[in-house]
């Protein structure tokens, strides 16, 4: 099980650590209540460490990956990332990431063991291109301030030249003699700047944002605060609500297609699906009783029709009940209408809700999987 390059001083601080995709890492620090409430009124700092990071170098990266995503990576920016999906040429999802046009190399974040096949998948479409795909994951450490006050937090740390960046934007910044890069981005709903650090000096600059808890209210948090905010705005992750087996379009992740910019692998069925004007499953919220949480991947029915599959269950603190994330045929999704979780006497009784349950409050622009 792999580890984070900050595992040691997680164990310090009396973190509790859990295995989640092939990695060891704090599913919480302390309380629950504390880290979701930083999370959602002050400021959280997390360590995102665990996702993967790849680097694309040579002269025809741009041009080439353009043909690999359903983004337009040819125009787009130094200084600029976007969020975009890799696809089969069935039109399901080898996995969704975050590209960032650092100049002379594209930096590509990816959810949490994806990074080794993601590249292998790409390395199969380079021919004569000159581009190389190097992995950057052991290179860089994921560090990110989340939270309504994690704005007022950076300008005070970094000054108003970080605070003022746009959604998207990425930025070189030299942070306890470490050439960082800085961006603004989302993950779980709540507004976010991310820095990738190397990883040489992570302890460093985990210290020295830590040092200043005081001053910038902030706390740190596990990955269990995250997932249940993402939960409440929305927010599909891969490995619960995204895999090999997912259109875009069924996850709500429109915002990751760019519909004119051409071929790229995958294309054709996007093109077709987008024509048509919906897809036959579409991810749905679900409000769910009081008691235990239903597993994921528990069946959802209508009567006895199969309707669907419940993907992640959480108790929402912001709403004081538990709510679920799920894929539901197109035609049952009526807000409101009941659909049973689970079979035999063990099911329950839901009722599909409106998303997000509760609105995202950062810039979503991009907004990753964590």
């Amino acid at each position: 099980m792999r580890q984070t390059p900050l595992h040691e001083l997680h164990l310090a601080r009396g973190a509790e650590m859990f295995e989640y995709q092939g990695w060891e890492i704090p599913r919480a620090f302390g309380a629950f209540e504390a880290e979701y409430g930083a999370l959602t009124q002050s400021v959280a700092l997390a360590d995102l460490s665990y996702r993967g990071r790849l680097r694309i170098v040579g002269r025809d990266r741009a041009t080439w990956l353009h043909g690999q995503v359903t983004q337009d990576i040819v125009h787009l920016e130094a200084g600029r990332g976007l969020y975009t999906t890799v696809l089969t040429p069935q039109g399901q999802m080898v996995s969704d990431l975050r590209v960032f046009n650092l100049g002379e190399s594209l930096l590509l974040d990816t959810p949490p063991g994806t990074a080794f096949t993601l590249a292998k998948y790409l390395d199969r479409y380079l021919v004569m291109e000159r581009a190389l795909i190097e992995n950057a994951t052991e290179e860089l450490v994921l560090l990110s301030l989340q939270g309504p006050q994690a704005l007022q937090a950076i300008e005070r740390w970094l000054g108003r030249d970080a605070a003022a960046l746009e959604p998207g934007q990425i930025r070189p910044r030299e942070i306890e003699g470490a050439g960082t890069w800085i961006t603004r981005d989302g993950h779980c709903g709540e507004a976010a700047w991310d820095l990738f650090v190397p990883v040489a000096h992570a302890a460093d600059v985990w210290g020295c944002i830590c040092a200043r808890c005081p001053e910038l209210g902030l706390f740190a948090v596990g990955w269990e605060a995250l997932n249940t905010r993402r939960i409440e705005a929305g927010i599909p992750w891969w490995g619960h609500e995204l895999d090999t087996h997912t259109v875009p379009f069924e996850a709500r992740l429109d915002r990751a297609i760019h519909l004119d910019k051409g071929c790229y692998v995958g294309q054709e069925v996007i093109a077709r699906l987008h024509a048509r004007g919906q897809v036959n499953n579409l991810l749905a919220g679900l409000a769910l009783p009081e008691g235990d949480l239903p597993e994921a991947g528990s069946r959802l029915f209508i009567g006895d029709a199969r309707v669907g599959r419940l993907t992640s269950a959480v108790r929402s603190p912001a709403l004081k009940r538990n709510i679920a994330l799920g894929y539901l045929r197109r035609e049952h999704l009526c807000i409101g209408a009941e659909v049973r979780v689970g079979e035999g006497d063990a099911a329950i009784t839901a009722r599909v809700a409106e998303l997000p349950f509760v609105p995202a409050r950062g810039a979503q622009e991009m907004a990753s999987s964590a």
